[in-house]
Formats: C-alpha cells, sequence, structure tokens
C-alpha cells in the first residue's frame, strides 16, 4: 500500500486586554493598560508512506517507509493603545519551524509452538528540525537519529487463561505550538510562553497482562520517561512582578500501573463494563537551580452501564472519577463526571434516535496548585463539557454492501500534534 497525505492549517488568533487600576475610594489609578494580539499561524504538513506485506514461513513479514515533512509559521503583532495604536515591537516575534522525519520500519509476527506466539519489531528514525525566531534572530537547529524496538509475546497457558508481555520503545514530540516563544498575556502579571528548546521525550514500557476466559483482564505496567515534556510549569520574575507558564524537560519519570478491567452481568437485560487503574508515579529532575522530588499514588475508574429494553427502546449511563494526582509540578484534585443517553430504533432498526447528556453535573474541571521554592501558584479551568446531543441516523439502500478500507493515513500523529492552537 501507498498512501500521500497533505493537511493544512490556517489559524487566526485575536487576543485584547483592557487592564484599569483603581484606588480604594474607587477613583483611577493612573492610565489604563490596553493591549491587543494579532496571532495569524500557519501549518503545513506533507507525508507520504510505503508499507508492504508478505508470508514468512508460518509468519508474516512486514516493511516499510515514511517521510514526513511539517512546516509552521507563526507571527506575534503585539500592540498597546495611547490615543494611537502602536506596534511593541520587544513583545511581537516571528516563528517558523521546519521538520523532517524520514523512518523505516521492520516487523515480524509469527508461531514459536502451538501456544507460543511473538511479534518483533525494529524502527529507525532520522529527524532534522530548526525552529527559527527570526525577530529574536536565534535558531535551533537539531539533527538525529533513533531506533525503537519491539517484542510481543502470547503465551496460551490453557483453555481458560492467556498471559501477553509487551516492551516497546517510543517518541513523543512536543506540539509545534509549544516550540513557539510567542508570549501569551491572561493578565498583566501571568502569561503563557513556548520554549524553542524543548525536546521530545523518550519512553521505554513493559507489560504484563493476564485474560481470564477472554473476559477479565489484569494487567501490570512499567515505563521509564526520559525528557519528559511537562507543558504548564510556572516560573516567577521577581524583578516585574510576573508569573508564566512554559514547558520543559524533567530528567525522567518512573510510573507504576496496575489495571482491572472486567465485564459485571446484572440481568440478561443489564450488563456493566468497569475499568480500574492504580497509579505510581515518581518524577525526579533539577528545576530552578534545585533538586525536584515528586511522588504521588492515585487511581482511576470507568463503568459503563447499558441497558437492552423493550420495543427497540435502550440505554446507557456511564461515568469517570479520577483521584488527586501530579499534573508537572501541580498538585491536582479528583475530577469525575457523569453521562447518561437514551436509543430508539425505527422503521425495522433502518433508523435509530439518540439522546445523550454529557457531563450532566458539571464536575468536569481542572483544580491545580502548584507549591515550590518561591512559587505559589493555583490554576483553574472550566470548559463547556456538560452537552446535550440529539442525533437521527437512517441507512438505506443495500446494507450487505462491503464497507470503504479502513485505514489509518501517515499524517494522523502529526494532526495530533497541531493541538487546538491553530
Amino acid at each position: 500500500t501507498f498512501d500521500v497525505d497533505y493537511v493544512g492549517y490556517n489559524g487566526r488568533g485575536k487576543g485584547s486586554l483592557n487592564t484599569r487600576y483603581a484606588k480604594p475610594d474607587g477613583s483611577a489609578d493612573g492610565a489604563p493598560e490596553i493591549v491587543r494580539t494579532n496571532m495569524p499561524s500557519n501549518i503545513d504538513i506533507a507525508v507520504a508512506k510505503l508499507d508492504y506485506t508478505a508470508p514468512l514461513g508460518k509468519g508474516k513479514f512486514e516493511t516499510g517507509l515514511k517521510s514526513s515533512y511539517v512546516t509552521s509559521n507563526n507571527t506575534m503583532v503585539y500592540e498597546t493603545f495611547q490615543d494611537v495604536w502602536t506596534i511593541d515591537n520587544s513583545r511581537s516575534n516571528q516563528f517558523k519551524y521546519l521538520e523532517n522525519v524520514n523512518a523505516g520500519y521492520l516487523n515480524y509476527s509469527g508461531s514459536l509452538s502451538k501456544k507460543i506466539k511473538i511479534q518483533l519489531g525494529l524502527r529507525a528514525e532520522h529527524t532534522h528540525s530548526i525552529g527559527n525566531s527570526i525577530t529574536l534572530n536565534t535558531k535551533k537547529d537539531r539533527n538525529y537519529i533513533n531506533l525503537f524496538p519491539s517484542v510481543f509475546l502470547t503465551n496460551q497457558l490453557d483453555t481458560n487463561n492467556v498471559l501477553n508481555f509487551s516492551y516497546s520503545r517510543r517518541i513523543d514530540r512536543p506540539n509545534y505550538q509549544l516550540l513557539n516563544p510567542f508570549e501569551f498575556y491572561l493578565d498583566p502579571y501571568t502569561f503563557q510562553k513556548g520554549n524553542p528548546n524543548l525536546k521530545p521525550q523518550y519512553t521505554n514500557s513493559f507489560q504484563l497482562t493476564h485474560i481470564f476466559k477472554n473476559i477479565i483482564n489484569t494487567s501490570f505496567g512499567y515505563s521509564l520517561t526520559k525528557d519528559l515534556i511537562s507543558d504548564e510549569l510556572p516560573q516567577q520574575i521577581a524583578s516585574e512582578n510576573k508569573t508564566f507558564v512554559s514547558a520543559y524537560n524533567l530528567d525522567q519519570q518512573n510510573a507504576f500501573n496496575l489495571t482491572l478491567s472486567a465485564p459485571i452481568r446484572i440481568q440478561k437485560w443489564w450488563n456493566i463494563q468497569v475499568n480500574a487503574t492504580g497509579i505510581y508515579n515518581h518524577t525526579k529532575s533539577i528545576y530552578l537551580d534545585a533538586p525536584l522530588s515528586l511522588k504521588q499514588y492515585s487511581w482511576n475508574g470507568y463503568a459503563n452501564s447499558q441497558f437492552t429494553l423493550k420495543k427497540g427502546w435502550s440505554a446507557e449511563i456511564s461515568g469517570y472519577y479520577n483521584s488527586k494526582a501530579l499534573y508537572g509540578l501541580y498538585q491536582t484534585k479528583a475530577m469525575y463526571a457523569l453521562n447518561a443517553g437514551v436509543q430508539k430504533s425505527l422503521f425495522n432498526k433502518k433508523a435509530t434516535i439518540r439522546v445523550n447528556v454529557n457531563d450532566i453535573f458539571w464536575t468536569n474541571r481542572f483544580r491545580g496548585h502548584a507549591l515550590y521554592e518561591d512559587i505559589n501558584f493555583r490554576v483553574k479551568s472550566e470548559w463547556p463539557s456538560r452537552q446535550v446531543r440529539v442525533s437521527l441516523a437512517y441507512n438505506f439502500g443495500n446494507q450487505n454492501v462491503k464497507g470503504a478500507r479502513q485505514r489509518n493515513t501517515g499524517s494522523d500523529d502529526l494532526k495530533n500534534r497541531a493541538g487546538g492552537n491553530n
């Protein structure tokens, strides 16, 4: 198979900030600060990939090549108002980013015996990236090669028990906007900015999974991440009484997790699927010239309850709970949400009408507190997560026609890195 993809993003971000100061008696205290920003952003992604598969002995051999070329052009025009709008060149900037990744892989899957199956893989990547802050006249040029092995083993112990083991090494590159050194002001004393020196993070992951009767899954995992990307680390500029958040690489993170997944059948018409995970994270680094050691136990759970009712009716209730946890330097509070939905089949199951309510009690929100050295920083975020959706689907024509080939394009991972900031 051969695929060529092109994706283009065209963003037109704008912002404004109008700050007025008052004395205790309510009268004006000095001139107001009025600023506005114009932030056009363009990201172009071009990807070509070639994949080849052939039988080999009692197994299957796969190989392929992939090349991606990404360019990002971002401009920040920062203006202040005093009788007329004036461009502030000290805060305005243009940032260009270019990234070319060329990769090849080999993969073999087969059987060692009647009970043991194996899959071995190796991917090699060459990356060349250039981040150029034109206004600041700074350039970051990186050129490196990486190898990413993977191993998967499946052992059918008996008719009821299966044991799986996996190991893989992967790379996670930062989102493009995290590399952008622009300053985005939340208020006169707080702003966000990107970090052009941000490096990719590398993770070695091990997973052991036991499956009982193809129903109950229990897994234990361990991962070691080097150059961990933490995208909202706070710092202070004491001389200006300002605080900003930016992305930085922390030295390493050790993570352990234990997961249990199982279905529960209450009645013939009522089924529940539950998942529960316990997590331990330990992050170590040097941050703000001081040793950093963060340890946290946390857990999360998810449950989905499905009801099959009479006359084509069905219903669903689902919810999740995340305990307090560590997010970079932030100690976060628990997050949780409850969802519900109902649907009805119509016209001999050719049509379906659905009504869903997400986050019924509007509890899905972020609360965090960073307390480190001279930093005492609190963050809270809310978004319109409580939504009601009504949909109607109708299937017409020959229901036996074979669907189109489902495929993952070569640009999927790159589109994810474009994020929502474009």
